[in-house]
């Protein structure tokens, strides 16, 4: 999301639209090197609290899922997909992992 080691650019580019922002982080936000440490600040700063979440907009259910997480997160968004799946089953699903 940033071309930068902070967030500050990305932070910058979209404070217009912030309050109907939904974000999904992916390995781009995690440096080659490991560290989380802008990883974190984008947990923070967008107050994810899990590494998936989803939400309805109009007629659509939409999921976000983040690809860095350790496997028992992987098997927790399985978990998520299934109640989902059970749940929404008439509508339009669309799913964003990064």
């Amino acid at each position: 999301m940033s071309h930068d080691d902070s967030g500050d650019c990305f932070y910058n580019v979209v404070s217009p639209i912030i309050s109907k922002l939904k974000i999904s982080l992916g390995n781009h936000d995690t440096p080659e090197d490991g560290s989380a440490s802008l990883q974190n600040e984008y947990e923070s700063y967008f107050k994810l609290k899990k590494p998936f979440y989803s939400f309805d907009y109009k007629n659509t259910h939409f999921i976000m899922m983040d690809s860095t997480h350790e496997t028992h997160h992987l098997i927790n968004n399985i978990n998520l997909l299934n109640k989902i799946w059970k749940k929404y089953q008439r509508i339009p699903i669309l799913i964003g992992l990064l």
